[in-house]
C-alpha cells in the first residue's frame, strides 16, 4: 500500500503457494491469503 500523499511504500504484504487446475478453489486461497495479510495491516 502507498501512500496517496508522497507516493511512498508504507505496507506490502506477500504470499506463496502452488496453484491448482480449479480457479473457484484458486480464488478462495487468494482471498483466504489476502484475508491474513491485512489482518497485519496496518503496521504496530
Amino acid at each position: 500500500m502507498y501512500d496517496a500523499h508522497n507516493k511512498q511504500l508504507i505496507w506490502r504484504g506477500v504470499s506463496s503457494d502452488e496453484l491448482s487446475n480449479n480457479p473457484e478453489k484458486n480464488e478462495k486461497k487468494v482471498d483466504k491469503d489476502v484475508d491474513k495479510m491485512l489482518d497485519h495491516f496496518p503496521p504496530k
